[in-house]
């Protein structure tokens, strides 16, 4: 269940993140939101308007969730492989033998 929320939320940031990277920033109608301008692989355009804070989270949500990823594929290396943490280590060290 934790990787199922894992792999949708990291889906969800993908897009916003390829929108941010991706698109044009434009003041189109000329208020003090950025609209960003992006087209899709059918050769769709949208535009988007965000506050600049609602920028910033998406950006400190992916880096969250890039934290979170490490921290998952850590758990998951030590369950499914026939390697061992070591107390306090973030990563297997050695190979059992």
């Amino acid at each position: 269940m934790g990787i199922d929320h894992y792999l949708k939320a990291l889906r969800t940031l993908t897009e916003s993140r390829n929108t941010l990277i991706h698109g044009n920033l434009v003041d189109i109608w000329n208020t003090k939101n950025p609209s960003i301008i992006t087209m899709d692989r059918e050769g769709l355009t949208s535009v988007t308007q965000l506050s600049l804070a609602a920028i910033r989270q998406v950006a400190d949500d992916i880096e969250a969730f890039g934290g979170y990823g490490y921290m998952l594929a850590c758990y998951l290396a030590s369950e499914f492989s026939k390697m061992a943490l070591e107390a306090g280590m973030a990563a297997p060290s050695h190979l059992p033998p």
